[in-house]
């Protein structure tokens, strides 16, 4: 029989909880908004998630949490959640003890990474680079099916890379004029409010004409990330993913052409760029391979 593990995808919007087996099948899934400036609220409600969850599902061998933040390699230890604002958070620590199962956290976008490189969109590949689009801006890299974290966890936190532009910090531990300040659903949101203060929603921005020049801008940093990422290290594939891909259909076949006009002439036909297989459930489908794959080493 299959094992299964618990993954936790916890967000900046909402938190995820899902049973998942080494197939990538979800038999159980929950989803709550994300506690806000409540740290000790923020942890009752995880806790509670994972209560569900082994209500479901006891057999369970372990848990594994994708956080928001650089996790120092092989520990529970995450120095910042990026989005929340809570440091130096042991996971260890925080999770009931009468859980009773090994933890294993990883950045949130490196398990998303994880889930496709093994069983999604990057399967096929050696070198896969994820990039989620969402709330922020995450990157994780695998090669050769393994997670590359660098020597203290840092790697891959693409969202502070410097791109350009005016954006302003999107929080307090990021940089302005970044990947994350120029690229993410926030970022993108805050630019088109500024333009038009009416506005409700992300998906407005590539469906209304009026926002075209907006988009265009998103587009050409959007392009010059992902260019810059060509010239560090030429990736087999970059999979894009997260809530802003949800409007892909509107812009995903201005991607390449952006990315294009940053890269050499001799590079274009290798630049390959797809969509998530996982969507919104790569992050818990991720976090429960990684800790599986943990379990089983």
């Amino acid at each position: 029989m299959s094992l299964k593990a618990i993954g936790i995808d916890i967000g900046g919007t909402t938190t995820k909880a899902a049973v998942v087996d080494e197939t990538g099948a979800v038999s159980y899934i929950k989803e709550i908004k994300t506690p806000q400036n409540n740290e000790l609220g923020f942890f009752r409600e995880l806790n509670n998630l994972i209560e569900n969850a082994l209500h479901h599902e006891p057999e369970v061998v372990a848990l594994g949490i994708g956080a928001p933040g650089s996790v120092t390699p092989s520990t529970t230890f995450v120095h910042v959640l990026h989005n929340l604002g809570y440091r130096a958070i042991d996971f260890n620590e925080k999770i009931n003890e009468h859980f009773n199962l090994p933890i294993f956290v990883a950045n949130d976008a490196n398990v998303a990474a994880y889930a496709e490189a093994l069983l999604g969109s990057g399967k096929d590949y050696n070198v896969v680079q994820y990039i989620t689009l969402s709330t922020g801006v995450g990157g994780g890299l695998i090669i050769n099916k393994e997670m590359y974290t660098g020597t203290h966890g840092f790697a891959q936190e693409i969202g502070n890379m410097i791109i350009d532009g005016e954006a302003p910090k999107p929080n307090p531990t990021m940089n302005a004029n970044s990947f994350e300040a120029c690229c993410s659903g926030a970022g993108l949101f805050n630019a088109a409010k500024r333009f038009a203060p009416s506005i409700q929603s992300i998906a407005s921005i590539f469906s209304d004409s009026r926002f075209s020049p907006i988009k265009n801008i998103w587009l050409d940093n959007l392009g010059k990330a992902l260019a810059n990422l060509y010239a560090l290290y030429e990736p087999d594939v970059i999979i894009l993913g997260g809530g802003i891909m949800n409007s892909a259909d509107k812009f995903f076949d201005a991607i390449v052409p952006n990315v294009k006009k940053y890269t050499f002439t001799e590079l274009h036909p290798y630049i390959n760029i797809k969509r998530a297989t996982f969507g919104p459930r790569a992050g818990v489908i991720g976090a429960a391979l990684f800790a599986l794959n943990k379990v089983n080493q």
